[in-house]
């Protein structure tokens, strides 16, 4: 009979020490860590190293306690408060953590609690410092960097943690926003607010729009939708691609050269839109001749001719090269054939060339209502003649 009753106290022992370990939100307690941690949850408690793997702690306080190296994966947070918790640095690991033998000697490299699969759904963790950065009423900081965590954390934020949410306000840093709950970034025009078409020749040019925070990415999010207000050249038009940018292109009739100012607008749910005015000039001729190449002086150990050829498109060919009045001269002995726009010779004088060259075109007849036109353009260049 007394051992009956010694089998049931141990029974009972056994059974009541279970349910102690698997008791809910508030009160649960686990065994005492290698560190010397009581276990038992609660404000300001010493949780360093305790082990709540798959252990119920929703809606307990654990504000200001010490989670170093404290295992809450599996575990169930939600709506607990975790705010001000403390990870100490500095926390000496144990053997088992690092392989060796000495756990007052050998620092842990990563102190973090491991909330890898808890349900955080809820959890206060406002004011809580983390080795790498710190979590703060919704923002994570990590060196010197700060972005939003809004509806779940990132997954390697919180060793591991996919899901779950931060009780506040979040904290955006500069040129983020929150839509909906979704992250949105300002955005600006990346590319130049001027291009020029030729008449009868396909012209093409990409309007950008990017994040005004670069720090994260470049693409804005969400991508934003461009259009455009003003008018455009017959035959050209504006389409939003649907990835942050846009095209103008198409090819300009004869008789359409002018400049078109138009403005547009990318909008992606942050306000204000970004603006961008832009200017899409039409010319009836156009110099593509962008530079030439250069030379060096005529020798006899040095027989090398120099030749470069300048190009136009547009106009009514053919072509009438010449020096724009005012240019600078071509390196002596070279000669600028004004029918094929080659410029070739002998140099005999090193040194840098700056000149402008001009083209015109074939003149128009005079015809009932079309007064007879010829279109000019001119163009910058140089060419370097080297000893």
């Amino acid at each position: 009979m007394r051992t009956l009753k010694v089998l049931v106290l141990v029974v009972v022992a056994v059974i009541a020490v279970s349910l102690q370990r698997s008791t809910l939100a508030g009160s649960a307690v686990v065994s005492p860590s290698a560190y010397g941690a009581s276990c038992v949850p609660g404000p300001g408690a010493d949780l360093s190293g305790c082990d709540f793997a798959g252990t119920n702690l929703s809606g307990v306080s654990l504000s200001g306690a010490n989670i170093t190296l404290a295992d809450f994966s599996g575990a169930d947070l939600a709506g607990a408060n975790l705010s001000n918790a403390v990870v100490i640095t500095a926390m000496p690991c144990s053997p088992s953590e690092v392989g060796g033998t000495n756990p007052i000697t050998v620092l842990c490299t990563d102190p973090d609690p491991n909330f890898s699969g808890a349900n955080l759904t809820g959890v206060d963790l406002s004011g809580v410092n983390l080795a790498g950065g710190t979590v703060s009423d919704g923002q994570f900081c990590e060196k010197g960097v700060c972005f939003p965590v809004v509806e779940a954390f990132e997954p390697a934020d919180l060793n591991g943690v996919t899901s779950g949410s931060i009780l506040g306000t979040p904290i955006l840093p500069s040129g983020w926003n929150l839509i909906d709950g979704v992250l949105a970034s300002d955005i600006e025009f990346s590319t130049s607010g001027n291009s020029s078409f030729v008449e009868g020749v396909p012209g093409s040019f990409t309007i950008e729009a990017i994040s005004t925070n670069t720090v994260f990415e470049a693409v804005a999010t969400p991508l934003p939708s461009l259009f455009e207000q003003g008018l455009l050249p017959a035959h050209v038009t504006f389409v939003d691609n649907g990835d942050g940018t846009a095209t103008l292109s198409g090819t300009a009739p004869s008789g359409t050269a002018a400049t078109y100012p138009i403005t547009i607008t990318a909008s992606n749910g942050v306000s204000p839109d970004a603006s961008q005015s832009f200017s899409l000039s039409v010319v009836p001729i156009e110099i593509t001749t962008t530079s030439l190449p250069n030379g060096s002086v005529w020798y006899k150990t040095n027989r090398v001719k120099y030749s470069g050829t300048l190009s136009a498109v547009g106009g009514n060919p053919p072509y009438h090269w010449s020096l724009a009045p005012g240019s600078g001269p071509l390196p002596p002995s070279l000669r600028l054939n004004q029918s094929t726009g080659v410029i070739s010779g002998r140099a005999t004088v090193a040194s840098l060339y700056r000149f402008t060259v001009q083209v015109k075109d074939t003149k128009t007849k005079r015809s009932k209502g079309h007064p007879a036109t010829q279109n000019t353009a001119t163009a910058q260049l140089s060419i370097a003649i080297s000893p």
